[in-house]
């Protein structure tokens, strides 16, 4: 094969790509509505979106020098969290009050990708696809006291918690995290879904004592 036969190729393959990210992003975009929905059932006081945002920053601004861009930073997608707050609370005010909470949606393509992301990725160094994981990721960030901070501040400077267990925020300790995970090829229909969140939430009231309302 010359070398123009390999690059028609390859371009054949990228297209073919971008059409299945275009199925995904879709998936990702309906799961996160249905898990909305599921969550307003569940609680009565009502959910409301905070900000939503990507693990590996935001793509080139139209004034930046692409010559310095990392080839990441064009996949924001592959890997990005969705913030929700109780429907009261005034995402404004500098202050996280004793019982407030964040529930945090984590939706990552390809665990492949974890790691220092200030560096560009080689993607000839990551795990084969078949030995990494496509996942949902579901946080609870509880207030057992009053914390002079917003969510905004303290969530963008955590670490992410492990899962299945109670874990205590390092920079405020008065936040109590919880989570659990969850491959995407399981939440393929609404039933699923909703046996997932139910338990997710049964998980999080009885590691943290979460008062939902």
């Amino acid at each position: 094969m010359t070398f123009e036969e390999e690059i028609k190729y390859s371009l054949i393959e990228i297209r073919k790509a971008y059409r299945a990210l275009a199925v995904y992003h879709r998936f990702c975009l309906d799961l996160c509505k249905k898990i909305d929905t599921m969550l307003n059932t569940i609680i009565t006081t009502g959910m409301t979106n905070y900000m939503w945002d990507s693990n590996v920053g935001k793509p080139p601004q139209s004034g930046d020098n692409l010559h310095k861009s990392k080839a990441v930073a064009f996949l924001p997608l592959w890997d990005f969290v969705r913030l929700l707050l109780p429907e009261k609370t005034d995402r404004n005010y500098p202050i996280i009050e004793k019982n407030d909470w964040l529930f945090v949606m984590r939706l990552s393509s390809d665990t492949g990708f974890e790691g220092d992301m200030n560096k560009d990725v080689n993607v000839d160094l990551l795990k084969d696809p078949e030995e990494c994981e496509s996942t949902l990721k579901l946080y609870i960030y509880y207030a057992n006291e009053t914390v002079q901070c917003d969510w905004k501040r303290l969530f963008s400077h955590n670490e992410w918690p492990k899962t299945g267990v109670k874990t205590f925020v390092k920079q405020a300790p008065e936040i109590l995290a919880y989570s659990e995970k969850y491959h995407l090829s399981e939440l393929t229909d609404d039933s699923r879904i909703k046996i997932k969140v139910s338990e997710f939430l049964k998980g999080a009231k009885r590691e943290l004592n979460v008062v939902f309302g």
